[in-house]
């Protein structure tokens, strides 16, 4: 088919289009061939010959609209006109702003676009973003760094409208990862230390057995003793003792006969399981080296681009390809260490290893003798150890917008920081809202974290995190216990204030917090943007203010909205300091819109979560007063915050 082309007044880059939507997975990034610059100001040049391709007329072509754009499924506000025999379309900020817009200044990973007529779509192959060097790049790095350890952890979530009853894992990925090679490597540790015991100790039962002999090894005679002398004539000679056995007056004695001895034997269900056992683990890490080196190999290639660009992939998944790379090594390590001692163990037990799947029933031996007790151990701590799971890095790498990346860092290092505080996750689950539009993305993790403070085993408070909950009006029944409603009908957008529908009118912000005490519930509401400090304060801040704080109320009159905060990203290292709330003059209890920097730079316990636990306890270490004054952790770990 034609190529679609981005431009710029000084550089070009053909994409190959399709009939199909680009599907970009783990198995199919290897092939993406190109990298785009994202911070360019592209324009988009589709020819009519793409159209003429869908089976439009020639003549035809010059009625068709001019097209609609979207980036990875979502619309791009765009200006478009026709440019002899092609449509050009240029991305603005807005409708009523026409100010050309970088088309990929949210977006990261690998993206692809379509183009939608009236006639079809057509459709882009995918492709990489690639990052200017430097801040951005770092920064993207480490919040992949820090989403990639938590992601895999709370993707194992239930599918929509399912349930957890069970904590969350209490480890992130790397942490899993590493405890699972210390497992490994402590079970092949105890069978090496064994070995030595089992050279000269190993059990064993001693069997009877008939062998042919000289007749002077005879202990006793029995019935096949006397079988097989009677089938063995032969075998007779004439005794010059008078004793034998008597034929016509004459003595016999056999030169052979059967005797019965005792030998060792090592052919016992223990020993052959411990075989299969080292078999079994052999086997187990030969095939996770295998497919940790096909996720590798599913993986891209790190693109080479411009010195002054960074592939996104690369800033991504560099971490994620280091960590792989470091565990295939490791998990080689370990096959090669089983190998030697699966082998080892073969010549002390001359037996054949049993089929072993699932821990055995515990023997006797197993219980009763020390060593034999240690392997039992190893098989069942193996068992509860379970299967190897490998990261979706696919899901990690084409599912975020830059802005949706940093709104899961905001969501990880609240429930993080609301752990370090002393909460502790009791629940979590995936909630699907009757409002909820079908297009509307999916979240990939749990949207409802539930979290507990407890004392002399009472819960002294709950706090409940809600990602993207849809607050509504109050024509539309509260769900999942937001009870939060909309209380105006008008919806402020880029300016403009216009009505809504009240049966289809929902707000989403990013996160909404519930705190729950003794004697009564607050609510906080929070959004995270990805931008700049003072960017946020002066392009954010009226239409959050409007839409969370102006616009939404509890349901029931005792319970109180605490504050808006609005997170960013950085501050640019020339700029002022922002001031912790809007009321920096005159500080006092009462709602309130707060500026908080969440940054894979700042390492402490947020403000946000820090406000939050404050209000669990009053006492001297606890103000009363959220969000001011000093707030001193009461934990194993006392650690002194200060809250501006």
């Amino acid at each position: 088919m034609s190529q679609l082309e981005l431009f710029t007044d000084t550089e070009r880059v053909a994409l190959r289009l399709q009939r199909e939507p680009a599907t970009v997975c783990a198995e199919t990034l290897h092939r993406i061939r190109l990298s785009v610059k994202a911070d360019r100001l592209w324009r988009i040049r589709i020819p009519h010959a793409a159209f003429a391709e869908l089976g439009v007329e020639p003549e035809d072509i010059a009625h068709i609209p001019i097209p609609t754009l979207l980036l990875n499924g979502e619309p791009i506000v765009t200006m478009g006109w026709r440019d002899q025999d092609s449509f050009v379309l240029t991305p603005v900020v807005s409708i009523a702003n026409t100010r050309p817009a970088v088309l990929f200044k949210d977006s990261i990973g690998a993206v692809s676009l379509s183009v939608e007529s009236s006639i079809g779509a057509i459709h882009t192959e995918a492709f990489f973003l690639s990052l200017k060097r430097g801040f951005v790049a770092d920064y993207v790095s480490k919040m992949a760094d820090y989403v990639v350890d938590r992601l895999n952890v709370w993707a194992k979530a239930p599918t929509p409208g399912e349930y957890l009853t069970a904590p969350a894992e209490e480890s992130t990925f790397a942490t899993e990862l590493q405890n699972r090679l210390d497992s490994i490597e402590r079970t092949l540790k105890t069978f090496e230390q064994l070995l030595p015991y089992f050279r000269t100790n190993a059990k064993f039962e001693l069997v009877s057995q008939e062998t042919v002999d000289g007749v002077g090894r005879l202990t006793g005679f029995s019935h096949s003793t006397l079988r097989h002398v009677i089938e063995h004539p032969e075998d007779l000679v004439t005794s010059s003792h008078g004793t034998g056995i008597r034929i016509h007056n004459r003595y016999y004695m056999p030169r052979h006969t059967l005797v019965e001895t005792k030998r060792k034997t090592f052919d016992l269900p223990e020993n052959r399981l411990m075989l299969g056992f080292l078999e079994r683990v052999t086997e187990v890490l030969e095939a996770e080296v295998d497919a940790v080196g096909a996720r590798r190999s599913q993986l891209p290639e790190l693109l080479k681009v411009e010195d002054e660009y960074v592939s996104s992939a690369e800033a991504i998944m560099g971490v994620v390809l280091k960590r792989l790379k470091n565990h295939q090594s490791q998990l080689e390590a370990l096959l090669s260490h089983a190998k030697r001692i699966s082998g080892q163990y073969r010549q002390v037990l001359p037996v054949k290893p049993a089929p072993y799947g699932e821990v055995p029933a515990p023997s006797k031996v197993f219980l009763t003798i020390p060593a034999y007790r240690l392997v039992y151990q190893c098989m069942c701590d193996w068992q509860k150890m379970g299967p190897l799971h490998l990261m979706d890095e696919g899901l990690l790498l084409t599912t975020f917008e830059r802005s949706r990346l940093y709104e899961l860092f905001c969501l990880f290092k609240l429930i993080d920081d609301l752990r370090a505080a002393g909460f502790e996750i009791t629940d979590h689950k995936r909630f699907v809202y009757s409002a909820r539009p079908p297009h509307w993305p999916q979240s990939p993790v749990p949207n409802t974290f539930v979290l507990e403070k407890r004392s002399d085993g009472k819960t002294v408070s709950r706090v409940t995190v809600f990602y993207e909950p849809f607050i509504c009006s109050p024509m539309r029944p509260q769900e999942n216990g937001v009870d939060l409603i909309r209380t105006s009908p008008f919806a402020w957008e880029d300016g403009v204030a216009r009505m809504t529908d009240p049966q289809v009118s929902f707000v989403t912000p990013d996160y909404v917090v519930r705190l729950e005490t003794e004697d009564r519930v607050r609510w906080f509401i929070a959004d995270a943007k990805y931008t700049e400090g003072w960017n946020a304060v002066s392009s954010q801040t009226r239409e959050l203010l409007f839409k969370y704080l102006y616009s939404v109320c509890p349901v029931k009159e005792a319970e109180t909205i605490e504050g808006l905060w609005i997170l960013y990203g950085w501050l640019r290292p020339d700029s002022a300091p922002i001031p912790a709330t809007a009321r920096k003059w005159a500080p006092r209890p009462g709602v309130d819109v707060h500026y908080e920097e969440m940054s894979p730079y700042v390492t402490d316990i947020g403000r946000l979560a820090a406000t939050i636990a404050s209000l669990v306890c009053s006492g001297p270490y606890f103000p009363t007063t959220a969000g001011y004054g000093p707030f001193r952790r009461l934990s194993w770990k006392s650690l002194l915050l200060k809250i501006d």
